[in-house]
């Protein structure tokens, strides 16, 4: 790919290289996100290809590098955009399968991140025609919300449509964030960290580098339009509904260990998506980044402590695009930084593209899984919640030190209490609501 220049990376991208910079050459495909996709009826290979052509050409994120320079240690290269002929692999019989098999094998092959393009792609093709696309993308280029970007604007180029206005482009966002005029909205991030970890609790010790992981998953259509229609009654969106639940939920488990005083009040960092911008809505790179929100019960009903959820969830959404560096020299005294170390809870609302309800079950079902592995995350815990109309889906994974059947048998049993009781709480408020 021929050199167009180079630029600072983004506050998200920054943040993203932090967390990521030290990982040993055995952990880096954790990095890796992948996608499986259906191709239309009637498209040929050639059409297929030559849409993945235009979004490479419209979106820098997919022909850009890193290399170890600059200031801050690390800048982005942007490269032209150059045609690809994209690797085809016929199929036959389970083709789901197959594509599945295809994901796997994709995400386990690390990315240089000095050579672009930072994705890899393979086209099955059954009796010559293209049946699924199968995607393996490094976060570096692309967040979860810029996976959907991409897989919905080549929907549209495979439907015939046009794509509308020019995408924005990281080295814009960059020259915006480190300019003047950002100046005051950089100082007021940090000093909401400064004041929320200032009023925190103290976090608690970190697990060792040997924990496992433990995870558990509630799937729901019991709740489908009800959560909605609650949250719209309490005047507060879905994602600070949800969160509020999980945190109440999280306060009564956490009443009968060794930490009693710190019961009512949780520290949870909050994943900002940072897209409330129209203009970056459609930039394909990583912006997400963890901001820090002070849960505090008190003796509040649930609705008056939801709303106050509320209102703390916008305020750090609003300062979620901050400096990392600055956000960790501000966390140092407290144990804390901006890539998640000292936060003992994260929580991330799934906007959409995630399972909600359980698979070949009636409409007021419900399942709770539970398994003894989980993302090599390095969160304590880490908690997902996605909703839509069809239902609610949320995973839990916690990395914890414990050995002993009869320990690791424990955790299992407390993730699906833990998920158990936040369904039961959110259907009783339902229920009460509906009276």
């Amino acid at each position: 790919m021929d050199f167009l220049g180079t630029s600072p990376l983004t506050f998200g991208q920054l943040s993203l290289w932090r967390s990521m910079e030290d990982l040993p050459p055995q952990r880096l495909t954790v990095a890796n996100l992948t996608r499986v996709w259906e191709i239309p009826p009637g498209r040929t290979a050639s059409d297929v290809e030559a849409a993945w052509n235009r979004l490479v050409e419209r979106h820098e994120g997919l022909r850009t590098s890193y290399r170890l320079t600059g200031p801050r240690g690390i800048e982005q290269v942007i490269h032209a955009a150059r045609a690809v002929t994209l690797p085809q692999r016929p199929v036959t019989g389970d083709v789901t399968g197959q594509a599945q098999a295809t994901a796997g094998e994709l995400a386990s092959l690390p990315f240089d991140l000095g050579s672009a393009p930072l994705w890899r792609l393979a086209l099955l093709t059954e009796d010559g025609r293209p049946v699924q696309l199968v995607l393996s993308i490094h976060h570096m280029a692309a967040d979860r919300a810029s996976v959907e970007v991409l897989h919905e604007e080549l929907t549209a180029l495979l439907s015939g449509k046009p794509l509308s206005e020019p995408a924005p482009t990281c080295r814009e966002l960059a020259a915006a964030q480190f300019s003047p005029a950002w100046r005051t909205r950089r100082t007021q991030a940090i000093a909401y960290w400064e004041k929320t970890l200032a009023a925190a609790p103290r976090p608690a010790p970190l697990p060792g580098p040997d924990a496992s992981m433990y995870s558990g998953t509630l799937s729901s259509a019991a709740v489908r339009g009800e959560a909605g229609q609650l949250a719209a009654s309490l005047g507060v969106s879905v994602q600070s509904l949800l969160l509020s639940l999980f945190c109440r939920t999280l306060s009564a488990t956490r009443r009968s260990t060794t930490r009693p005083q710190d019961q009512d009040r949780l520290l949870v960092a909050l994943m900002a998506g940072n897209r409330v911008d129209p203009a970056m809505r459609t930039l394909v790179s990583s912006v997400n980044q963890l901001s820090p929100l002070l849960f505090d019960s008190g003796n509040g009903d649930f609705a008056s402590v939801t709303r106050q959820v509320h209102t703390r969830t916008m305020r750090a959404y609003r300062h979620g695009c901050f400096d990392i560096d600055e956000a960790t020299e501000a966390g140092r005294p407290y144990g804390v930084n901006g890539l998640g170390e000292g936060f003992d809870q994260v929580f991330n609302f799934l906007s959409g593209g995630v399972p909600t309800a359980p698979e070949g079950s009636g409409p007021d079902a419900w399942r709770v899984e539970v398994r003894e592995e989980g993302r090599p995350l390095r969160y304590p815990l880490y908690f997902q919640a996605g909703y839509d109309d069809s239902g609610l889906w949320c995973g839990l994974t916690i990395r914890r030190d414990v050995s002993g059947e009869e320990a690791r048998t424990a955790v299992l049993r407390e993730i699906r209490t833990f998920l158990e009781e936040f369904h039961a709480e959110l259907t009783k408020e339902i229920r009460e609501a509906v009276r």
